[in-house]
């Protein structure tokens, strides 16, 4: 266990991680596996630290101040250099919402926790992703969490339990890998980001290092094993894609095809080992950290410079891989190799201050961005008028977004005008509900009206429905039971149902539809997202209620707001608007085919497709103001605008309710 010599074939695979994540990113749809280099990177990373730790124990020099030394001199340099570039571009191109999001990417790399940032903030592959500069850091971010934490047990294992490394490793993975399979059916994200449950791909090369799986003796072997791992590899970089729920029992296959490669080639030089070794494969292996560390950001604010102008965008992709190549060598050659041969920072003690002034200037400067709220001054009023209206949200949201099942319960909820009296409406949605409850609240106020606001993002209004992601921490069927239970209690006779209804096929994969008897009754609609709705829909109606169905408002491919502000800014001549055709296809695979199939006395559809939109376009602004606080939801703005869709419900008191 104690030998430990260079590898070539490793540096080889770490070409392969890094090409197949770099042209992923660069929008290669030959390539739609990519993103699964990273677990390739994983196992490596696992399997050459743990080598260089159970040396050092075996010879009883293994220190904890020297292993980070060494950690430091290899991964903090580089990235403080790009972190710190990337910094000095977004001063100039990043308008204050986004610059605010850098410094809180900034501060939490700085603690080594950018992945707990992006678990709360979204998914990997959700779309406002690709507009974080330092969203790769995440798997960073895990490794340096497992450089903290794996050293010290393999010193406890080694003074302990006697050097049992073997079957407490494998335990330890075979944990991870269960929780894993787990938490990835109802917990995606946390599977994702969060190192317990990728710790059994670091651990699987952990395993390799310790000779915790027999030896191959013979080299016929050896080959069959390493071909078997080169084509586990392909097979997950060129057919996996982003639809797949990763990570989990998928993850297997970019695991065990790379853990099969260096097994196979520990001890003997196969047919794989040779081609991984040659030199192109070794040189793009030693600039693959740096590599790493600079395309994502390249090709972020790429993207982003080119927002108002879609038609450069196609060249982002080959000119980024050209400049990430170059800025990668430079990198190596004139930070990396020095650091690491010690001809800059000699010293332990000079290379751990300048590793803790580095990381404490990425908090303080991160914290700053924060704190001065992004800057705003370097931008003139017009641009700023655009570009902050992200923050143009429900100002009721905190108070009545989300409430507490106890206050469903006792219908403690909020009200649209509580001096109108009992309320005689309820508005039913999720985050979509929530943006446009302002228009509910200045209706009700104008017509002396008063309804329940009955919102929780993340969580549509539908039985049975789960959002898998947890990012909101919410529990949405028992909400929507209990806000259907409130609208029973209280004998509400007229309900508006607001919600994302573009999105049966992506809810489709973040939702868990509980299965009943209820379902076999709604086959005909053949999704059980949409039966699941119909279903609701169903039991508001049984108890009389008047139900207003309220057809999704135009969504973007992009936040309108920063569109509208980048073209201002870069003087461009054209203004944004929804092209109504990309609305029209959106919604004929979803709501309209909903709509299609589910028809009933006391329903009604309200669409607002002609108050929004010509022929041609959607409004995404109204006399320089933003209608839309990102893709998909209205701003304050927008949902005062919407009024004039709902008065004739308030003006006429609502059919049926016998006001």
């Amino acid at each position: 266990m104690s030998q430990i010599t260079y590898r070539p074939d490793v540096d080889g695979l770490r070409t392969v991680a890094v090409l197949s994540v770099l042209f992923y990113h660069a929008g290669f749809s030959s390539i739609p596996g990519g993103f699964m280099g990273v677990d390739v990177f994983f196992v490596i990373s696992g399997f050459l630290i743990t080598s260089l730790i159970v040396k050092d124990i075996e010879q009883n020099r293994f220190s904890m101040m020297s292993f980070w030394e060494r950690r430091a001199r290899r991964i903090l340099p580089p990235l403080f250099l790009v972190i710190l570039m990337s910094y000095a571009i977004a001063w100039f191109l990043l308008l204050p919402p986004d610059f605010v999001q850098f410094g809180k990417e900034m501060a939490s790399q700085s603690l080594f926790a950018s992945n707990f940032l992006f678990l709360k903030q979204g998914g990997y592959f959700d779309v406002a992703s690709d507009l974080k500069p330092l969203l790769h850091t995440w798997s960073l971010a895990v490794e340096e969490q497992y450089y903290l934490f794996f050293p010290i047990g393999m010193f406890l294992i080694s003074r302990y339990f006697k050097r049992s490394y073997i079957p407490l490793l494998w335990l330890a993975a075979v944990f991870s890998f269960v929780i894993a399979l787990l938490y990835v059916q109802t917990s995606q994200r946390y599977a994702f980001f969060l190192l317990p449950f990728r710790g059994w791909e670091l651990l699987a090369g952990a395993i390799l290092a310790i000779r915790g799986v027999p030896a191959i003796t013979h080299r016929k072997n050896a080959e069959l094993v390493g071909g078997a791992g080169a084509l586990m590899l392909v097979a997950a970089i060129f057919f996996y894609n982003d639809d797949f729920l990763f990570p989990g029992y998928i993850a297997l296959l970019p695991v065990l095809g790379t853990a099969a490669i260096i097994w196979a080639n520990t001890g003997h030089v196969t047919f794989v080992g040779s081609t991984l070794s040659l030199r192109p494969f070794v040189f793009v292996g030693l600039i693959s950290y740096s590599l790493y560390l600079w395309h994502w950001p390249l090709l972020v604010f790429a993207r982003y410079a080119t927002i108002p102008f879609p038609e450069y965008q196609v060249w982002i992709g080959p000119i980024c891989i050209i400049a990430s190549f170059l800025f990668a060598y430079l990198t190596w050659l004139l930070i990396e190799r020095p650091v690491r041969g010690r001809h800059i920072f000699q010293s332990k003690w000079s290379i751990g201050f300048f590793s803790f002034a580095g990381l404490l200037v990425l908090a303080m400067v991160g914290a700053m961005t924060i704190a001065g709220k992004g800057f705003p001054s370097r931008f003139n009023d017009s641009v700023l008028n655009y570009a902050l209206a992200q923050n143009d949200v429900n100002p009721r949201r905190a108070e009545c977004d989300q409430p507490s099942i106890e206050r469903l319960k006792s219908s403690e909820v909020c009200q649209t005008n509580e001096m109108a009296g009992r309320p005689d409406f309820a508005l039913w949605g999720d985050s979509h509900g929530d943006a446009i409850a302002p228009a509910f609240d200045e209706l009700s106020k104008k017509y002396n009206r008063n309804g329940y606001i009955l919102t929780a993002s993340g969580c549509k209004p539908s039985l049975h429905v789960e959002n898998t992601s947890k990012v909101y921490k919410y529990n949405c069927i028992e909400q929507s039971r209990e806000a259907l239970n409130l609208i029973r209690r209280e004998k509400i006779r007229n309900v508006f149902i607001v919600g994302l209804w573009t999105s049966f096929s992506r809810d489709a994969k973040l939702a868990r539809v509980e299965n009943g008897e209820w379902a076999t009754v709604y086959k005909n609609f053949g999704d059980r997202n949409m039966a699941a709705l119909a279903h609701t829909l169903d039991a508001l109606l049984k108890e009389g209620v008047n139900v207003y169905f309220l057809i999704t408002v135009p969504v973007a491919a992009q936040s309108p707001h920063r569109i509208l502000a980048l073209q201002e800014m870069m003087e461009a001549s054209d203004r944004y608007n929804i092209p109504r055709g990309e609305y029209d296809r959106l919604r004929a695979n979803t709501v309209f085919k909903f709509r299609e199939l589910y028809k009933r006395p006391g329903l009604e559809y309200i669409d607002p497709v002609d108050y929004l939109c010509d022929e041609k376009r959607c409004l995404t602004s109204v006399d320089g103001y933003v209608l839309y606080y990102n893709a998909s939801h209205l701003s304050k703005r927008g949902a005062v605008y919407m009024k004039p869709v709902l008065e004739k419900y308030f003006r006429n008191g609502f059919s049926g309710s016998g006001g």
